[in-house]
């Protein structure tokens, strides 16, 4: 993974993936060390090297990933109490319905 906000942004997303060759690596115009470190790595059989650029949106991203975790599990957590509520002093009350058994009219 490299950081390259520039390259992102001209292909209008904040994150990218890259195939290429060897000879290819020195036209993305990375600093020197990341070259070297992606010229390090070992080639696929087609002889090309994977890598992936982000910008800083996706970093943000990566870093609020434990907060989009939590809003669905409270989300579930609500649904199921109104679904508990609305069991008891609707469906209950006022159709007769039984929680195991809503085909069962109670009496």
């Amino acid at each position: 993974m490299i950081f390259s906000p520039s390259l992102c942004q001209r292909g209008s997303s904040t994150y990218l993936y890259f195939e290429a060759f060897k000879d290819q690596i020195q036209s993305f115009n990375f600093p020197n060390q990341v070259t070297y470190m992606l010229l390090e790595r070992e080639a696929t059989a087609e002889g090309k090297i994977k890598f992936m650029v982000y910008d800083n949106e996706f970093l943000a991203g990566y870093h609020n990933l434990k907060r989009s975790r939590y809003i669905p599990l409270l989300h579930m957590m609500l649904n199921t109490l109104i679904t508990f509520i609305m069991q008891y002093f609707v469906y209950e009350t006022y159709f007769k319905f039984k929680l195991l058994s809503p085909w069962e009219i109670s009496t």
